[in-house]
């Protein structure tokens, strides 16, 4: 079971173009340049699921949030796009 959705990330200027959990092929159209996913860092299969479709770990949340009463952390993926809106030259601000 997944979830997938393309909204804002963060509401600063530098952020505009990052996708949260969005397919691929339709965030690059889109012209988003990043997706991130956040997924419990025990459930393997799902990590090398987007693993293998070029993502790649880039950190863990701590105690990210709580399900059932516990904490829980998550591991960071993220994939670079070749879309985006943001020109080479440029440099992100916000």
């Amino acid at each position: 079971m997944a979830f997938a959705a393309t909204f804002a990330y963060r509401p600063r200027a530098c952020y505009a173009g990052i996708a949260l959990e969005a397919p691929i092929v339709s965030a690059s159209a889109a012209g988003y340049w990043k997706l991130v996913s956040r997924i419990f860092v025990e459930n393997m299969a799902s990590r090398r699921l987007v693993a293998s479709l070029g993502f790649r770990e880039v950190g863990i949340y701590e105690r990210h949030g709580r399900l059932d009463g516990v904490w829980r952390d998550v591991a960071i993926m993220e994939r670079l796009l070749s879309g985006g809106t943001l020109l080479d030259d440029q440099s992100p601000s916000g």
